[in-house]
């Protein structure tokens, strides 16, 4: 198995540009070596796992450790739960990350940057594309739109931990232990119905 087709090699005066050209959420690496990756479009992802793997991806992009990438890989790809039917993983836990990772450390180097590029632009994707959720177009952008810098601890310019206990204070999803096990869409869609909220009581207030 090759990723070539992931990538855009050029020949420059500087010398050799590699561009990222993949621009996908469906997940074309579902198992890689015994371990079991999200569902396409981040149908299954939980919060709890994106944020780890936000956060890893993150030091990833400042540091380049390669620690950092497989800890990226072992918040998404794990041993799967036993039970008939579909493989699925068995549920993340921030306590158990280095166990996973010493699962993941069997995932080829060349196979972590795949991870890396279909994470990478799912991260893209949900904060400026449109998903289908209950026969319905929804896009999360308007959450994204004034979120300050990124500092350490956030992803993309908003803090996850934020959105954890904001999210928990509220108790729709329970607490900040079952918003970790949520779906991360459906904690999205509640951020983003919150907003319209508040921008409709504003808009009301300024007539």
């Amino acid at each position: 198995m090759k990723l070539d087709w992931m990538w855009h090699t050029e020949q420059t005066d500087e010398g050799t540009c590699i561009s990222l050209t993949f621009n996908s959420t469906v997940n074309l690496l579902p198992e890689v070596a015994g371990l079991i990756g999200p569902a396409s479009h981040g149908a299954d992802l939980t919060f709890g796992e994106f944020r780890a793997a936000a956060a890893a991806m993150s030091l990833y992009d400042k540091y380049h450790s390669e620690n950092d990438l497989l800890a990226l890989c072992a918040s998404l790809y794990r041993p799967a739960s036993g039970g008939k039917g579909r493989p699925v993983r068995v549920p993340f836990d921030t306590d158990r990350l280095p166990e996973f990772m010493r699962s993941a450390s069997a995932i080829e180097p060349y196979l972590r940057w795949g991870i890396y590029a279909w994470f990478a632009y799912f991260c893209h994707y949900l904060y400026t594309g449109t998903f289908l959720m209950d026969g319905q177009e929804v896009c999360f952008a308007p959450i994204f739109a004034r979120a300050p810098s990124t500092d350490e601890g956030q992803s993309d310019g908003i803090g996850l931990n934020s959105i954890l206990y904001s999210v928990a204070e509220s108790g729709v999803f329970g607490t900040a232990s079952d918003i970790e096990h949520t779906p991360v869409l459906r904690v999205m869609l509640k951020l983003l119905y919150d907003k319209q909220q508040i921008d409709r009581l504003s808009k009301r207030n300024k007539k």
